[in-house]
């Protein structure tokens, strides 16, 4: 029979490699949904035959490449099944498909919105035209032997920053083709994030090694007194190594339970990615440990990344094994924060910058699970440090199997400011983290926005059956 296609005429099942690309059916009143091997679920009507198409996502693979579009309702990611995909957050629909090369692991817009570059883990990077239906090559070059884990563009737009598992990070000039203009060496391992300065002057980046170096584009050179760029204003915050972001981390975590972090447009909140399939917002900045924050539990894996829209009112979350990307949607009292309403067709007519002054009590701390309990009597206690917390509330080590009320929770998590068992006995990114000369106040209070899952593209399809279900 003819091959089931989506809006853009590209055929909806894939066998990659199988047999047979259906893993999950449920029929119910006359309906009939299916889930497939590629991450997509539609709906067939028995009486009029028509096929709908309900969800699309990546097919293979994890998710790990994100960006924001810097004004629009729209977000790029990219992964390991080899595409580009964009995705438009009103529609909730993929507005338009690449292949790539390799296996994608970053990705970023230009601040004009025109560009979009791919990292890919080959060492290869792809620029496209963000504006053309087809994605049409820019630019594209093997620049690298081992992944492109990181890239951003330069607020100027002027420059692309790439940084690869080679542990190098290199420069480019986007107005002269692309040329590469510099390389900047001093990393003891893979770049894994970096961030602009808002006058496209300086670079921060953090590697595996958990180092946080700042560099001079000016002079390509390292910057070692650190302290001289304590009171810089940085474009973007997704460094999760640094003054600002300390205490996101966790008693007794490890390096890598954290994989990302973004901070607001507004600068006011701070998004994490964590190992344990959760997103958990902060206020900005979060200097010091024993402060409060919401968790919003909903990936059944880790969560790879997470960015923040445009005006702030969504915000995006990327999977690794369970391949989707979920849209997170602001809320107000209006819209009944403490209730699970479905309003997945309204928009809020609110005053948002008014809504962001608001105060609200965290509710009371979460009693440990009895796995948390086990976790806390079972390992050696945290090492002593300065301004080291007595008294912890360890963070969930495992993921819950039943999903809870998907709006949020509050979670009071004191937490020693170097969690042991992670960094040596002097973390290398210490030595070059200075607090700012006026520092911002900091009342360890949770932050006043709350969100809802909205919206999720993918289903996990790839190792998993019989998973789909009507709920009425």
């Amino acid at each position: 029979g003819q091959s089931l296609q989506d809006s853009m005429g590209r055929p909806l099942l894939f066998t990659v490699g199988k047999s047979s690309s259906i893993r999950s059916v449920c029929r119910k009143n006359g309906k009939i949904l299916v889930g497939t091997i590629a991450c997509e679920v539609m709906e067939f009507d028995e009486e009029s035959g028509t096929t709908r198409l309900l969800v699309q996502g990546h097919s293979s693979g994890e998710v790990w490449g994100l960006s924001t579009h810097p004004g629009g309702d729209y977000f790029a990611t990219t992964a390991d099944d080899k595409t580009l995909r964009v995705w438009d957050t009103k529609s909730r629909k993929s507005i338009a498909m690449r292949k790539i090369t390799a296996s994608g692991r970053s990705i970023d817009y230009s601040p004009d919105g025109s560009l979009i570059a791919v990292g890919m883990i080959d060492g290869s990077i792809i620029v496209v035209d963000a504006k053309s239906e087809s994605l049409k090559e820019v630019f594209s070059n093997k620049i690298r032997k081992e992944e492109i884990g990181e890239l951003k563009f330069s607020p100027c737009g002027k420059f692309l920053a790439v940084g690869s598992h080679d542990n190098f990070i290199d420069l480019y000039d986007v107005t002269r083709s692309f040329k590469n203009i510099g390389v900047l060496r001093g990393h003891n391992s893979f770049i894994i994030h970096l961030d602009w300065s808002a006058d496209s002057r300086y670079i921060q980046s953090n590697c595996g090694a958990y180092e946080l170096l700042f560099w001079d584009m000016r002079a390509q050179e390292q910057i070692r007194a650190a302290h001289e760029l304590r009171d810089v204003e940085w474009a973007s915050w997704t460094c999760i190594l640094g003054w600002p972001v300390q205490g996101i981390w966790q008693k007794l975590a490890k390096g890598t339970d954290i994989n990302a972090v973004a901070r607001s447009h507004m600068g006011d909140c701070l998004a994490t990615a964590d190992d344990f399939g959760t997103v958990n917002i902060f206020q900005y900045p979060i200097p010091k440990t024993g402060t409060t924050y919401k968790r919003y539990p909903a990936h059944s894996s880790h969560v790879t990344n997470v960015r923040w829209m445009a005006n702030d009112r969504r915000l995006i979350s990327t999977g690794g094994d369970d391949q989707t990307v979920m849209q997170w949607k602001h809320l107000d009292e209006s819209e009944g924060m403490f209730d699970d309403e479905d309003d997945t067709n309204t928009e809020s007519n609110y005053n948002y910058e008014k809504n962001r002054t608001m105060k609200e009590k965290s509710k009371p701390i979460l009693p440990p699970s009895a796995f948390e309990e086990e976790m806390q009597h079972s390992r050696p206690p945290p090492q002593s440090h300065a301004e080291q917390s007595s008294s912890s509330s360890p963070a969930p080590k495992q993921f819950q199997s039943h999903l809870p009320n998907p709006l949020l929770k509050h979670e009071t998590a004191p937490r020693p400011s170097l969690p042991s068992g992670w960094f040596s006995a002097t973390p290398p990114w210490l030595g070059a983290v200075f607090p700012p000369t006026n520092q911002p106040a900091f009342d360890g209070e949770p932050p006043v926005d709350q969100y809802k899952l909205d919206f999720v593209h993918g289903y996990r399809g790839h190792d998993a059956r019989s998973n789909m279900y009507y709920l009425t």
